[in-house]
């Protein structure tokens, strides 16, 4: 997030519906939390796109539009009375050629997304099996790439034994593609081990999003195949897909936009965890899979699939790894990020570029930098003295309530700063809902202070 601050949501839509042909710059009233102001492009209108109630706070998020386009990665969040989180594009500059190319018409503003630039350009973006991509609507050149693939009661679990869909995931559907094996309309055991783990998992990550966030995994982001399961979280295991270069037996897993595709040797409760906050993630906050907003993404799913595994009964040094018992081995240290070379404070040692979003690039780092995320949800929630702070940790469930805050306060184009603010304003607000106390508060804040994000 820039340096400007935002605004209250009443009165700045209430200035942006009177933005006519040129910029607006919007000044806060009287009572407004804000002391500064925001310009905006013209033509902007910033529309609702929903309102949820998380822990008693009102959130609403609203998307802005320019000539009735969206402009990418362009939301601003209310938080009960906080001030307004979130990014706007301040200017745009061209304009759509007269014959249309493929692909959604958006508007881009580079700087959204920490990129050099100022100004929302005309572009589409043109989806694929593999990834989202901005593409100039002038140029033709690849603005933005962003990952789909992003590395999950009603239950349906398939088992694929190996069959490779190379890259095409509707022939990995279970229901459909493959037979579903186990499911909660016939609880019978599979005679396949995976099959039955994820199950478990898959209640296991419903239960608490059901008890501790009041979310129903099955309703939010389960899938209807019609085949008479209605919509159910589905996973799919031993698949293979050397069509997006994960070979065969794939050491891998992702959730594929609609379900889980499980590889072989992966199916461990935080990575199950993970997957299917993937889901969440692009039903709520919807973080861009590039750069700081995809690191996010990652991070979050990390620190929910940690959340999941730990009120299962995960201790020790195992309930902060992710991979822990699985073929892979541990991949990533929420406690310890630098033992596999992740950062873990901000712009800090190990940190990874973040200009070359290609798949090549890991659509610029995101799961190196995600490590910052980890490492502040480790701070928050058990506590630690680092970065020149004491953290006295906060606990798990009020951790929980906290990022689950957060994740709802994000916009799709949040990066770490962003994420350091909204922690903070999170945090205040559920002081109004008595979740947690003031001093809380302030080990969140000393945690924000330690990693450099605030």
């Amino acid at each position: 997030m820039s340096s400007t601050s935002s605004m209250r949501r009443p009165a700045l839509l209430a200035a942006l519906a009177a933005a006519a042909v040129a910029a607006v710059t919007l000044y806060p009233t009287a009572a407004d939390n804000s002391v500064s102001s925001r310009t905006v492009a013209s033509g902007t209108e910033m529309k609702d796109v929903r309102t949820v109630n998380v822990g008693g706070i009102t959130v609403k998020r609203t998307q802005q539009f320019i000539q009735d386009i969206p402009v990418y990665g362009g939301e601003l969040i209310s938080l009960g009375d906080a001030e307004t989180l979130g990014e706007v594009a301040r200017e745009s500059k061209g304009a759509f050629p007269a014959k249309a190319a493929a692909g959604e018409k958006v508007w881009f503003d580079p700087s959204l997304f920490g990129q050099a630039g100022t100004g929302a350009v005309p572009a589409y973006k043109v989806e694929s099996e593999e990834d989202t991509k901005i593409v100039d609507a002038g140029s033709g050149k690849t603005l933005l790439t962003v990952g789909k693939h992003q590395h999950a009661v009603n239950r349906a679990v398939c088992d694929a034994n190996n069959t490779d869909v190379v890259a095409s995931l509707e022939k990995a559907a279970c229901g459909t593609a493959f037979k579903v094996l186990r499911s909660d309309k016939n609880n019978v055991s599979s005679s396949i081990p995976d099959v039955n783990n994820v199950f478990k998992f898959f209640g296991d990550a419903q239960n608490f999003y059901q008890n501790e966030l009041k979310y129903d995994l099955s309703q939010n982001i389960g899938a209807d195949y019609s085949d008479g399961l209605g919509k159910a979280l589905r996973g799919t295991t031993h698949v293979c897909a050397t069509g997006l270069a994960d070979g065969c037996p794939m050491e891998n897993a992702f959730w594929d936009g609609t379900q889980m595709v499980f590889g072989q040797g992966v199916t461990t409760e935080d990575i199950t965890g993970h997957e299917l906050t993937h889901g969440v993630t692009q039903n709520t906050s919807n973080l861009t899979y590039a750069a700081e907003s995809g690191a996010l993404n990652e991070g979050l799913s990390d620190i929910f699939g940690a959340f999941i595994n730990q009120t299962a009964g995960a201790t020790g040094a195992a309930k902060w790894q992710i991979g822990a018992g699985s073929t892979l081995g541990v991949i990533r240290d929420m406690a310890n990020p630098g033992a596999h070379r992740q950062p873990d404070t901000y712009l800090g040692a190990n940190w990874g570029q973040t200009t070359n979003t290609t798949p090549a690039g890991d659509y610029g780092s995101v799961h190196t930098n995600s490590g910052v995320a980890n490492k502040i949800a480790f701070l928050i929630t058990d506590g630690q003295t680092f970065g020149g702070q004491t953290v006295k940790g906060i606990g798990l469930k009020k951790s929980s309530q906290l990022f689950w805050l957060v994740q709802n306060s994000l916009t799709a184009s949040s990066g770490y700063l962003a994420f350091g603010k909204a922690l903070n304003t999170a945090c205040k607000q559920l002081t109004t809902a008595g979740t947690v106390t003031a001093d809380d508060c302030t080990q969140v804040g000393n945690a924000v202070k330690a990693v450099k994000i605030g």
